[in-house]
């Protein structure tokens, strides 16, 4: 171990910082597998979230959910869009804030790793205090956070899970590439409106994959975080002898 810690030390930390942007990247995508479980939205007087088959704008921006509502009201059994129209809204507002919070741990992490570099604990032969400090420290409040990002994470895909068939038939539904087809569920000959149904509940782009692959990101970034603070205490200790050198020499210069 005292081997690879000073043969390697600056590797292992420059993997963290590796890790780190790779999961500011990786957020760039987070929500691209669930983009289209959504519904448009107006909002009323004192924020009141409005939703309707038809938003007050869809004349101008060409929103609407008249095909969604059509579906959910008198295609599915068991489903009240009253109150499902509000778990899509809730799903959508949720993943949007939760991806930005993935954007916002990267840079906690990166300033993190940043300032250890500044500590020098990658590049040090001796640690003093201010590395084992900065060493548990800054790791400390990264792994934290990770903890956070993984309960968040688990928790919006078992929202997902819970309706994933039901969401699967919103993204066919709402996505722009699929719509037209969607939309021919309300048309009058039987034919047409029966392969439309076919197709709208045959589609399922949507799956937990993305969920997965963050949670064993996030899984990694925690257990590398508590790995460095191993790391500090471990070369912290092994350089003892050599520091109280080093000290005992400052003290004598400065006599």
């Amino acid at each position: 171990m005292e081997n690879l810690l000073r043969k390697h030390s600056k590797a292992l930390y420059m993997a963290f910082g590796i890790m780190l942007f790779a999961v500011l990247i990786a957020a760039l995508f987070y929500a691209t597998n669930y983009a289209n479980i959504r519904i448009f939205y107006t909002i009323g007087n004192g924020g009141t979230i409005l939703i309707s088959d038809v938003t007050e704008n869809a004349e101008i921006a060409g929103e609407t959910n008249q095909t969604l509502f059509a579906y959910f009201n008198n295609f599915s059994q068991g489903i009240n869009m009253d109150t499902f129209k509000m778990t899509i809204f809730n799903f959508q507002h949720d993943l949007s804030n939760f991806n930005t919070l993935i954007v916002w741990f990267a840079i906690v992490g990166i300033i993190a790793f940043a300032a250890l570099l500044i500590l020098g604990n990658h590049n040090r032969n001796i640690y003093y205090k201010s590395n084992l400090i900065g060493g548990i420290i800054l790791p400390i409040i990264v792994a934290a956070f990770a903890v956070v990002m993984l309960i968040q994470n688990i928790g919006l895909m078992n929202r997902f899970v819970a309706n994933q068939s039901e969401f699967n038939i919103v993204s066919a539904i709402m996505n722009s590439e699929t719509s037209i087809e969607a939309s021919k569920i309300t048309d009058l000959d039987p034919n047409v409106s029966n392969k439309a149904l076919e197709f709208v509940r045959s589609q399922n782009s949507c799956n937990s994959i993305t969920f997965i692959i963050f949670e064993v990101l996030f899984g990694l970034v925690l257990c590398y975080s508590l790995f460095l603070i191993f790391v500090a205490v471990k070369k912290y200790k092994i350089t003892e002898e050599r520091r109280n050198e080093v000290i005992e020499r400052a003290v004598k210069q400065n006599d």
